[in-house]
């Protein structure tokens, strides 16, 4: 990717954040508080794109990998039962695979181990 698409490819992803914030804030009001950040529907980048088709999916993946793989997210995943929807609803539980796998992730990162340890079996 050239420094030009590279541009391009960050106001997408901006504008992506952009939209979210703002469109979603029932779902993505997390974001910012990270108190309340909530784990987010299975497939929820499909519903995104029908609902705002002019976004790009490749920016809508890449700034929802950000969002998800941050440590306030997969402690979440680890304490939260259910998943939400864009309008914050719940939508289906949080599997049990999933938890490990938010777990694992989280114990496999070289910041704070201890903390991260105790955040996500409190």
């Amino acid at each position: 990717m050239g420094k030009k698409d590279e541009r391009k490819f960050i106001e997408e992803v901006g504008l992506v954040h952009s939209v979210l914030m703002t469109k979603y804030p029932d779902a993505f009001f997390g974001y910012l508080n990270r108190e309340h950040i909530r784990p987010l529907k299975l497939g929820i980048a499909q519903d995104i794109l029908k609902d705002n088709p002019k976004l790009k999916y490749r920016a809508i993946s890449y700034f929802l990998h950000l969002y998800t793989n941050k440590n306030r997210y997969l402690i979440a995943i680890c304490k939260g039962k259910y998943r939400i929807d864009l309008a914050g609803n719940e939508y289906g539980e949080i599997s049990e695979a999933h938890r490990k796998h938010a777990k694992d992730v989280m114990l496999l990162r070289p910041k704070k181990q201890e903390e991260q340890h105790e955040s996500i079996h409190s």
